[in-house]
């Protein structure tokens, strides 16, 4: 794989904060709170409970 599709992956999880860029020493994952945990769990619930015709079109 060349490098533009990893760069390009790694710029968008940096703009999406769940990767900080440390100069000379790289890429490091960004620490989840609970929080945002939470929330996410949260999120996946609603999803689930929808009913699957409210979910894909037609």
């Amino acid at each position: 794989m060349s490098r533009s599709p990893v760069q390009h992956a790694l710029t968008r999880l940096v703009a999406e904060g769940l990767l900080t860029v440390k100069a000379r020493h790289g890429y490091f994952v960004t620490p989840v709170t609970a929080a945002a945990l939470s929330d996410g769990y949260d999120v996946r619930l609603a999803l689930e409970l929808l009913p699957r015709s409210a979910r894909s079109p037609r």
